[in-house]
């Protein structure tokens, strides 16, 4: 996907989750932004321990049926409080083609997330700090040595993300968000920088009574270039999403279907399709704590 795409996911997910949440024992749906583990961020319910992603491509046959061929599989671990810990990408050959780490201090906030490749030589890392409350303050990426993204976080009383100040490379941009009771952001807007009061970009999003984002648009200089929806059935399981993107000479559209769940509600088969054309299937494995 295009940068401005992955800029847009990564910044929402910012403003939604910059504060390192509170933690409980019992992994639980919640609302508040400033209460979010990462589980209720993947959409994952129950005292979940490991998530097993098997992807397979799939190809077209001549007598018209779909073969699909394994790509990779990516191996999540959370701890028990709710928070993910690890992943690790393996091929078809079960090797190993890159591992991340998640480093906590003693009060269980991340510290450090680094990525290392087959060789085990750490190609990217992040580091986060907070401030006496607890609330994430300030990332900092890096590729190899260096500085490649630097975001620094203002929060309200309560931990809910209100802006943001971007540096990426010669770059730098500023995000306001407008939030609901429940501190979850109903309108991002991005500027050019803090003195602005035109925004170059904005995302208005929509949820349900559980706070799963069901409806999410973009507009970049007053024309609508991304829409997304999920749907969900009445006990909150993921039944399909539709992410529309629409720039010039460049219309996608990637529909992904949720079709198998476990006792938990949690999906265990997806199916993405991009304008139409089947693309992928994901099988899921999931492991609980006892």
């Amino acid at each position: 996907m295009k940068r401005s795409f992955i800029l847009i996911i990564a910044a929402i997910a910012l403003l939604t989750a910059c504060k390192d949440k509170k933690q409980t024992e019992e992994v639980k749906q919640v609302k508040s932004a400033a209460e979010r583990t990462s589980l209720q961020e993947n959409h994952l319910l129950g005292a979940v321990k490991e998530v097993i992603d098997s992807k397979y491509m799939v190809y077209p046959t001549p007598d018209g049926t779909d073969s699909l061929v394994f790509f990779a599989t990516s191996h999540d671990f959370y701890n028990e409080k709710g928070w993910l810990c690890g992943n690790v990408v393996t091929d078809a050959q079960n090797d190993t083609i890159s591992y991340t780490h998640i480093s906590f201090d003693e009060k269980g906030h991340v510290t450090l997330r680094e990525l290392f490749d087959k060789k085990g030589v750490r190609r990217e890392h992040s580091e986060y700090k907070y401030d006496k409350k607890g609330y994430r303050v300030q990332e900092r990426t890096y590729i190899m040595d260096s500085l490649v993204r630097e975001q620094t976080c203002t929060n309200d009383p309560q931990g809910n993300v209100e802006q943001v100040a971007v540096t990426e490379g010669k770059e730098h941009y500023y995000l306001k968000n407008t939030n609901n009771n429940n501190g979850l952001p109903v309108r991002i807007d991005w500027f050019t920088n803090s003195s602005c009061t035109t925004p170059y970009m904005q995302s208005d999003l929509e949820y349900d009574n559980k706070g799963n984002v069901i409806n999410r648009s973009v507009t970049l200089n007053n024309r609508s270039v991304e829409y997304y929806h999920a749907q969900y059935n009445e006990k909150g399981h993921l039944l399909k999403e539709v992410y529309q993107r629409s720039v010039p000479e460049n219309l996608v559209e990637i529909s992904t279907n949720y079709s198998k769940h476990d006792s938990h509600g949690n999906w265990t088969y997806q199916e993405n399709s991009r304008n139409d054309i089947h693309h992928f299937v994901i099988k899921r494995e999931i492991i609980y704590f006892k």
